[in-house]
């Protein structure tokens, strides 16, 4: 079944034809969003290409999608047209051709969004029709392609339903009736599509020639501006390097940021992940990309950054592991350090009770006249000395209940 990429033409800074307070770049946002609902209630798979990116940088996009149409995909840009006409006005991709397909689904959409609308129709044409001679958003991206002139915006009956928000969604919600019935018819397109010529390789030399899109490169009078290309319909497609990521297929209207918005995202995602201020070139890297914070966050997660703080968490998480550890060690140490000294202080205490009592007991023996003054029990000439000189104990007679003449029998003495 084939697969659906949409896009508003123009940027804020290059924002196609402007008519009094109307601007084709506003205005082609504006469809676009009131499109994606629309697209979300059929079922239709599609991806919406974020908003704001120059002309090169949306190929690069759109291309870099893994799009194309041997698989049966399709491209379709939003445009408001200038003229003064009224009506609709489609471009496709290529020469007019029954093996066509840009062709087919250009003509599709004419001729039922004009009957669903009631809008004029000026017709489906080539690209080679046009009056630079080819279109780049159509030759240069490798789906099934056509641009959508929406209406006319120098037209007063034109300008009225580009001003009302409910014919805009009238207008929306056609469209995307008439491309989901269009996918539904023609399931198999592009199945047996040859694979087109390949790109070129440089696009830098046609960024620095080219404006954001094929109307900028006109002005008032419908003539090119100077030193501003006309290319030649054989010119080659540009060669992209393809990368399946991007925003998911379907409920993409949150996704739809302008580059303002988008600036912002990536540096509040950035600072996040990474933990410091983006610098400019990795911002213009990321914003030319016209990733969604779901791609940003993936792809800075991937990134030699983050990996560093991932690296440094895990060496900071081992340190503390340790420091826990040795603080735990620490702790337990000064627990049984604690121990020791309750148990010194206490060992301390009895020696000093001990010593007390000792020398309560040595005075009380001096003054019984037990021992000579300067002997201490357990001593050499204590132990040589009897009875004869000491009188006082010779001189007991009976046992004493009192502890110090229990402790002179304990030295027998008595």
């Amino acid at each position: 079944m084939p697969r659906l990429l949409v896009s508003a033409a123009h940027t804020t800074e290059s924002p196609g034809v402007v008519v009094e307070n109307l601007k084709e770049a506003e205005l082609t946002r504006s469809i676009l969003k009131k499109l994606l609902p629309h697209l979300d209630t059929l079922g239709v798979d599609y991806k919406a290409v974020p908003l704001d990116l120059p002309l090169m940088q949306r190929i690069n996009w759109i291309n870099s999608q893994g799009y194309s149409e041997e698989k049966g995909d399709l491209f379709v840009e939003i445009h408001i047209n200038d003229g003064g006409k009224r009506g609709f006005e489609f471009w496709y991709s290529g020469s007019a051709a029954d093996d066509n397909n840009s062709q087919k689904l250009a003509e599709y959409l004419m001729e039922n969004l004009s009957k669903k609308t009631g809008y004029e129709k000026q017709g489906a044409k080539s690209e080679h029709d046009h009056e630079i001679g080819s279109l780049l958003i159509l030759n240069q991206t490798h789906p099934i392609a056509a641009a959508l002139e929406l209406l006319y915006i120098d037209n007063p009956e034109d300008q009225k339903i580009l001003r009302d928000e409910a014919k805009l969604d009238e207008l929306a919600k056609a469209l995307a009736e008439c491309l989901n019935d269009f996918i539904k018819a023609n399931p198999e397109i592009g199945k047996n599509t040859k694979k087109k010529p390949a790109p070129i390789d440089e696009m830098d030399d046609l960024d620095d020639l080219l404006d954001d899109d094929f109307d900028d490169m006109f002005g008032d009078s419908g003539a090119p501006t100077p030193k501003q290309p006309v290319m030649p319909s054989s010119f080659p497609r540009p060669n992209f390097p393809k990368n399946p990521s991007g925003p998911a297929a379907g409920k993409s209207a949150p996704l739809l940021m302008d580059r303002q918005e988008r600036e912002k995202m990536i540096k509040e995602t950035y600072s996040k992940l990474i933990g410091k201020e983006i610098s400019q070139a990795t911002l213009t890297y990321y914003l030319n990309m016209g990733v969604s914070p779901d791609e940003l966050t993936n792809k800075l997660i991937e990134s030699d950054d983050f990996k560093g703080l991932v690296s440094d968490a895990k060496g900071f998480k081992e340190a503390n592991e340790k420091a826990t550890k040795a603080e735990s060690e620490l702790l337990g140490l000064r627990g049984k350090i604690k121990d020791l000294e309750t148990m010194t202080g206490t060992m301390q205490r009895v020696i000093d009770f001990k010593n007390k009592k000792i020398g309560e007991m040595l005075l009380e023996l001096e003054r019984r006249g037990i021992v000579k003054p300067g002997q201490y029990p357990g001593s050499e000439s204590l132990k040589k000395t009897n009875d004869d000189d000491y009188p006082g104990l010779k001189a007991k007679k009976k046992k004493d209940s009192n502890i110090f003449d229990i402790l002179i029998r304990i030295f027998k003495l008595s």
